[in-house]
């Protein structure tokens, strides 16, 4: 019996049982019985009747004879779910219902004769039953069906004969007995596929889960079977194994066609299973959305809620996800952050609920891990926000923020230069937020009405400034001013400074792309004294060609940065210089052995400048060998020791060696 047969067999007994209350299961039993009978099936041994109360179960014995088995149960008035559940022999379950309601189907072909036993379990309610079992249909691969306890598919698997899924089964199929005819988008798919038919009937969330011993890959398309245009999804590799695909998505009502391929050209035996549940209508969501405040938090989860919406970012917001309505009474600035525990937050916003074309925002990517934020300037009206994940199955708690305020901006401390923000510590971050600050500072690489912020340094002797984005939400830009306010007196202007200061009182402004960019941003810096680095220069040891020196960097200063130590601002570990001369052009070899600590080294042409840096290495555990070789010309260098990022110190020996460069 194919699974469209048995399919057949359940409509008539839904059929049958249209009217309520539902009728007795033994008058649906008879069209269940004509339907199957009609199809050339036979009934297997005597019909099982009885009635169990409330987690109760039955066990009924069941002799097979290698043969393929078709077990249906149907369920009386009372009944809300009944179960079935088929062991072999060895007592080894091989066989299960996927489905929740009255009725249950198992299909499955033994690999060898024996007493099977049947578990027929009332799950949910009480009441009467009727189980029987039918014989007939033959699986294609015999040894694949015995060892997955899965229904074979019958038909060419091709678009012009698809097989048939049945939602609540699970199936068997090699892609070697099929053809290389389509293709999918997600994946190099050269390999032969099989094609099956799923007719959805009512909006539902459809999950395909295929288990493969080759890298699969699967793909459904609506409509048109042989268009690759009508694609709707594709996956090739699932979350939890790389030959998994999986498809987790709500399917509107239609026909749709489901691809098993391989990626390249791999081929080979699979297991799919199909499952759907209701899923409601887009506008129902949309109608029943809870209003989110205008300033104020919603708490939710959405482990038990289905993916009513996709979004443009976040691999298309495959998860599950909750819609809230917004009204935005005047033009203003708006900013929504999703913060979420247990799974990777997507926030998404539309001026219509149930139409993606009318996205206006979507962020999956955030300063703090969980938490993700849009913000921009909204007009007056009514908005949907989705509350989203990146993954499919996702689950877990989020609270939901909305903020608003003036579209231009209002008053706020630290965004003029008045009243700029002192820089008092020679390292760290700077925390801000633009979302209340007003347009008061222009940069040269800034933007028309972008909020800005502003900070103010005084440099009491020369020093070295490092800073950079570390995390922004709102496309912001830096500028280090001579001059608070004139883009003309700006020593530099990006996502990045590095800049040699002479003592005096410089501005750091910080403004936004555009008039819609702003919110949060982090800023790393360092503002590094040069008259320390200048000294240990005047007085850095001499190194002559073929010694080997013992030294230590262990309770010393940090006075220089490397360019692979990691970034500027976070390398804070202490360092030591040795100066070299040489008098020809010279094929060096400079070895370092760090043994307790991740140690680095550098070759300089001018002992203050970083920028002079000719070469350097870095050992990123403790105990590594680093060795520079470079020809270098006739002249004086320097070499430092130095620890990688921070707080890296400890013994280390140095040897200079040499040889005429040819």
């Amino acid at each position: 019996m194919t699974a469209s047969l048995v399919w057949l067999a359940a409509a008539a007994a839904s059929s049958c049982a249209s009217t309520t209350p539902r009728p007795d299961p033994t008058a649906r039993f008879f069209a269940v019985h004509n339907a199957l009978q009609s199809s050339g099936m036979s009934q297997l041994g005597p019909i099982s009747r009885g009635e169990l109360g409330p987690a109760q179960t039955l066990k009924l014995p069941l002799e097979l004879a290698g043969q393929c088995v078709t077990i249906m149960g149907l369920a009386g008035a009372g009944v809300e779910d009944l179960g079935l559940v088929l062991a072999d022999p060895d007592g080894k379950q091989v066989a299960k219902d996927e489905t929740h309601g009255p009725d249950a189907t198992i299909r499955y072909c033994a690999d060898k004769p024996g007493k099977y036993q049947l578990t027929v379990a009332m799950l949910q309610g009480s009441g009467e039953y009727v189980v029987a079992a039918w014989t007939g249909g033959q699986p294609t691969r015999a040894s694949d069906v015995a060892a997955t306890g899965a229904a074979p598919q019958t038909g060419g698997g091709t678009c012009d004969s698809p097989g048939v899924l049945v939602p609540g089964q699970t199936y068997v199929g090699d892609t070697q007995d099929g053809r290389s005819n389509e293709e999918g988008s997600c994946g190099n798919t050269n390999a032969r596929e099989l094609v099956y038919r799923l007719d959805v009937p009512t909006r539902q969330r459809v999950t395909i889960d295929v288990h493969a011993q080759y890298d699969s890959v699967l793909y459904i398309r609506k409509g048109e079977c042989s268009d690759s245009d009508a694609e709707v999804d594709c996956n090739d590799d699932a979350p939890g194994g790389g030959r998994r695909s999986k498809i987790d998505r709500v399917l509107e009502p239609g026909t749709y066609f489901v691809f098993v391929d391989g990626y390249g050209e791999e081929e080979g035996a699979f297991r799919m299973t199909v499952r759907a549940e209701p899923a409601g209508t887009s506008m129902s969501a949309c109608e029943a959305a809870p209003m989110l405040a205008s300033v104020g938090s919603a708490h939710g989860a959405i482990g038990d809620s289905t993916d009513t919406a996709r979004a443009s970012c976040g691999r298309d917001a495959p998860g599950p996800d909750r819609v809230y309505r917004l009204d935005v009474p005047v033009r203003s600035r708006v900013r929504l952050t999703e913060q979420a525990i247990g799974f990777a937050p997507v926030i998404h916003l539309r001026s219509s609920c149930d139409d993606r074309s009318t996205e206006i925002g979507c962020v999956a990517d955030g300063m703090a891990p969980g938490r993700v934020a849009w913000a921009g300037v909204l007009d007056p009206g009514g908005y949907w926000v989705y509350a989203d994940s990146a993954q499919d199955g996702s689950a877990g708690d989020y609270t939901l923020t909305s903020e608003m305020t003036a579209d231009v901006g209002r008053s706020t401390g630290g965004d003029t230069c008045s009243d700029a923000a002192s820089i008092s510590s020679p390292a760290g971050n700077l925390l801000g937020d633009t979302f209340d600050a007003r347009d008061d500072v222009s940069i040269a690489c800034g933007g028309v009405g972008g909020a800005d912020g502003v900070y103010r340094l005084d440099v009491l002797r020369k020093a070295q400034l490092t800073a950079r984005l570390e995390g922004d939400e709102g496309k912001h830009r830096m500028a280090l001013q001579k001059t608070c306010g004139a883009p003309s007196s700006e020593l530099a202007c990006g996502t990045s400074i590095n800049e040699v200061l002479q003592p005096g009182a410089y501005w750091l402004v910080v403004d936004a792309a555009d008039a819609s960019s702003f919110g949060r941003f982090d800023i790393a810096y360092r503002v590094q004294d040069l008259t320390q680095s200048e000294a240990a220069c005047a007085s850095a040891p001499r190194l002559a060609l073929g010694q080997r020196v013992a030294g230590s960097t262990a309770g010393g200063t940090n006075r220089f940065s490397t360019t692979c130590a990691g970034s500027s601002d976070l390398q804070d570990s202490p360092d030591k210089v040795y100066a070299f001369t040489l008098a020809r052009r010279t094929a060096v070899v400079l070895r370092l052995r760090a043994p307790s600590f991740p140690a680095v080294l550098a070759i300089r042409r001018t002992c203050t400048d970083g920028s002079s840096e000719a070469a350097c290495r870095t050992g990123h555990i403790a105990g590594s060998d680093l060795v520079i070789e470079q020809v270098l010309d006739a002249g004086t260098y320097y070499a430092i020791v130095d620890g990688q990022q921070r707080d890296s110190s400890g013994d280390f020996v140095l040897q200079l060696e040499a040889e005429q460069a040819h």
